[in-house]
């Protein structure tokens, strides 16, 4: 029997294995990456192994710097405008010292006007004092019996007519008097308060029998004694003969007509 060769069933030439370019690729990648995980972790270690003392004295330095930073740029803008805030500055305090002194001028001169109008008035009301007793002198001693029968009878008029209109003030009823006198100096009406007073048909509230009380005496007394010493109110003259009545105002006009023109006055309070 002829030996029969069989033919090996493992190949004895087994050749050596290379990787593709992509496989060598990949395996580069993979070691860029462990490489770089290794440097962080390492990284991160020396981090947190730093001492606490070197970390402080970092951030001290950090606030240095920060400081001296602030400091430079302070520097910097006080030379850039410090001349410009200065010459503000010097405006205010000026403008401030300006008015400090307007306001002592001013004060220093109202004080001087009012003081000047107090003593104005303190010689007005001495010489209306003056005026007054001179008057009441004059009057006492001077007078003849007829004449101060005559001005008894004048303000015992008046203090009846007053009586009428008691229900308003004094200021109205100096008002009303003031009409009578002027009509007393109109050449239109009678030449006596007497007679003005007993006018038929002119002070509605009027009577004879009137009583005098002491009160509108008095006012008449005071207004009398100016009329017949020739002192009319400031505004007042002769022409001042209507009188318009209200409950709670009395005022004169100059004519009997009211239009543009009519002019009219009231006693001062």
């Amino acid at each position: 029997m002829d030996h029969i060769k069989i033919a090996p069933m493992i190949d004895t030439d087994v050749k050596e294995y290379k990787p593709t370019r992509k496989e060598r690729e990949a395996a580069k990648e993979r070691m860029a990456e462990e490489t770089a995980a290794s440097v962080r972790r390492l990284e991160k270690e020396a981090v947190s192994e730093t001492p606490r003392r070197r970390r402080g004295k970092s951030a001290h330095r950090v606030a240095r710097h920060a400081e001296r930073d602030l400091r430079e740029r302070a520097l910097a803008f006080l030379q850039r405008w410090g001349l410009l805030i200065a010459a503000v500055a010097g405006i205010i305090v000026w403008t401030l010292a300006v008015c400090l002194i307007t306001a002592g001028v001013v004060r220093s001169r109202t004080t001087a006007t009012v003081t000047e109008t107090v003593t104005a008035r303190m010689e007005e009301e001495m010489e209306r004092r003056l005026t007054a007793q001179e008057i009441s002198f004059r009057s006492e001693k001077m007078l003849t019996d007829g004449e101060k029968l005559q001005q008894a009878d004048e303000s015992d008029a008046l203090a009846r007519l007053l009586y009428g209109y008691r229900q308003n003030s004094r200021r109205d009823l100096r008002t009303l008097c003031w009409c009578v006198l002027c009509r007393v100096d109109n050449p239109n009406y009678p030449d006596s308060v007497r007679a003005v007073v007993e006018q038929d048909k002119q002070w509605m509230f009027y009577n004879g029998s009137n009583p005098v009380r002491a009160d509108f005496e008095k006012i008449a007394q005071e207004v009398l004694e100016m009329w017949r010493d020739g002192h009319y109110p400031e505004g007042l003259s002769s022409d001042f003969v209507f009188a318009e009545w209200s409950p709670d105002s009395v005022q004169l006009r100059d004519r009997w007509e009211k239009n543009s023109r009519t002019v009219y006055w009231r006693a001062a309070e």
